[in-house]
C-alpha cells in the first residue's frame, strides 16, 4: 500500500504558520481539525495531501507577495511539491516539479542574487543536486544539475561536500569534509557572530553532532 504524506499547516493568531509533515500508510483523506482560537495559540489545523514518501520541506516566499509558501520533497515519485499561500490562512492547489531520484532534502535561498528564492534538492538515489531557479511568479525554470549540494551529506563515506556559489547560477568544485557516522541532517547558522556561516551536522549512527566553524 502506497504511503500518503500529509502536510498540516497550523495557523496561529499572530499569523506565523507552523508546518508539520505526517506519514499515513492508507490512502484515506484527512479532515481539517479546528482548535480553540485564543491570542498566541494555535488557531486551526489545515491538512493538505501531497505525494508519497516525503522526507523534507522548507518555507519561503516564492512569488514575491510577502507570504510564506511551502515546498515539499517527495522521495516516492521523484518530485517536489509547491503550495503557494493565498493570504487567507489557506494554500492554492499543489504544483509538482520533477527532480532526481529520492529527493531527501530541500533547501531554499537566493543562489543567483536576483532577489528571488530558489530551491536546491539533494537526491540520495543518484548523488545529484538539482537547483530549481525561480521565475519570480511562483513558477520555476528547468532544473540545473550539480554533482553535489551546497552542503551535501554523504552517509556512506561519512563526509559532507561544500560547493561555493559563484553567483551566476554556477558553483565551484566541491570541497569534502569528514563527519561522524551516518550524517542525516545539516544546518548552516552563524554560531560565533562573525557574519560567516558555520556548519552543524547531526550524525545518526555515532549519536553526536559535528560543528565546522567558518575560518
Amino acid at each position: 500500500m502506497v504511503s500518503i504524506i500529509i502536510v498540516s499547516v497550523l495557523v496561529i493568531s499572530i499569523l506565523v504558520p507552523i508546518v508539520i509533515l505526517k506519514q499515513n500508510k492508507s490512502q484515506q483523506s484527512r479532515r481539517t481539525t479546528t482548535l480553540v482560537n485564543k491570542p498566541n495559540t494555535i488557531k486551526e489545523q489545515i491538512t493538505y495531501k501531497t505525494a508519497s514518501n516525503q522526507q523534507s520541506l522548507a518555507v519561503a516566499d516564492f512569488n514575491l507577495d510577502n507570504k510564506h509558501d511551502i515546498v515539499v520533497g517527495n522521495t516516492g515519485n521523484r518530485s517536489i511539491t509547491i503550495f503557494l499561500n493565498t493570504g487567507n490562512d489557506t494554500f492554492h492547489n499543489q504544483v509538482t516539479y520533477p527532480t532526481g531520484t529520492q529527493p531527501f532534502g530541500v533547501a531554499v535561498a537566493d543562489f543567483n542574487l536576483d532577489n528571488k528564492v530558489n530551491i536546491a534538492v539533494a537526491n540520495y538515489g543518484d548523488d545529484v543536486i538539482y537547483v530549481h531557479f525561480n521565475a519570480g511568479n511562483g513558477t520555476f525554470l528547468s532544473q540545473t544539475a550539480y554533482v553535489a549540494d551546497i552542503v551535501d551529506l554523504n552517509a556512506g563515506t561519512k563526509t559532507i561536500n561544500v560547493l561555493l556559489n559563484v553567483g551566476n547560477r554556477t558553483f565551484l568544485d566541491q570541497v569534502i569534509y569528514g563527519t561522524g557516522r551516518q550524517p542525516v541532517h545539516v544546518t548552516v547558522p552563524d554560531l560565533n557572530g562573525d557574519s560567516k556561516p558555520d556548519i552543524i551536522v547531526a550524525n545518526s549512527d555515532s549519536n553526536n553532532i559535528d560543528v565546522l566553524l567558518h575560518r
